[in-house]
């Protein structure tokens, strides 16, 4: 019994060029950046009492 060969299907040309496609992703890359890295207010009850101290330990020189 001879085996079935799978077709090859081959890509169809990019619609755009490799600098179009760049330049699209930059602005899309750098428009959703400006939106998230923008300073927000988050609502914060005021009858809350946030006890923290420092995030990590500082590194006392030896």
């Amino acid at each position: 019994m001879k085996a079935k060969l799978k077709k090859v299907r081959h890509a169809l040309p990019p619609a755009e060029t490799s600098e179009q496609l760049r330049a699209r992703l930059r602005k899309f890359a750098m428009l959703t950046r400006s939106e998230a890295t923008r300073a927000r207010t988050v609502p914060f009850p005021e009858n809350v009492t946030v006890l923290a101290g420092p995030l990590r330990r500082r590194a006392t020189a030896r």
